[in-house]
């Protein structure tokens, strides 16, 4: 009897000699000797950039984009940069308008995932000190979904 080792679907036989099977990225190829590796197969993320929307209305706005993405636990970090503007009522003969404070402003999320027992929650902190006239920035403090899930998976 042979020994040999199988890859499980999620893997793929490498340095094999000889083979059995039909080839070597297949889930059902096999090995004649214990000397294959089995290499995962499954996808990793290659690119931590995304979009990043915020609205408070008649307060603040911020579009951007993410560069980088860490979790930990149930907790994940988001960070990047954008464009944030504030709502200024003088603006367009008194009907109002964004008005951009930069388009590098640093932005930080922090989201935690939700589970069968608790709405997720997520909170967002800009790196930007507003000026006088403009709104205070929302708070820093986590605040609960009213609607929706996050998954950190």
């Amino acid at each position: 009897m042979r020994a040999s080792r199988r890859c499980v679907s999620t893997t793929v036989c490498v340095n094999c000699s000889p083979p059995i099977g039909i080839s070597p990225d297949s889930p059902r190829y096999e090995c004649a000797t214990r000397s294959c590796e089995c290499v995962s197969t499954a996808r990793k993320a290659t690119s931590t950039t995304g979009q990043i929307l915020y609205t408070a209305p008649g307060a603040w706005q911020f579009t951007g984009t993410s560069t980088n993405y860490s979790k930990s636990g149930s907790t994940g970090t988001v960070t990047g940069t954008g464009t944030l503007s504030w709502w200024n009522s003088t603006l367009n003969s008194g009907k109002g308008g964004w008005a951009s404070v930069g388009s590098t402003i640093p932005v930080t999320l922090t989201p935690t995932a939700t589970s069968p027992v608790s709405a997720g929650t997520i909170a967002i902190t800009f790196t930007y000190t507003p000026k006088s006239g403009q709104p205070a920035l929302p708070a820093t403090t986590p605040n609960t979904l009213t609607s929706g899930a996050i998954n950190l998976g």
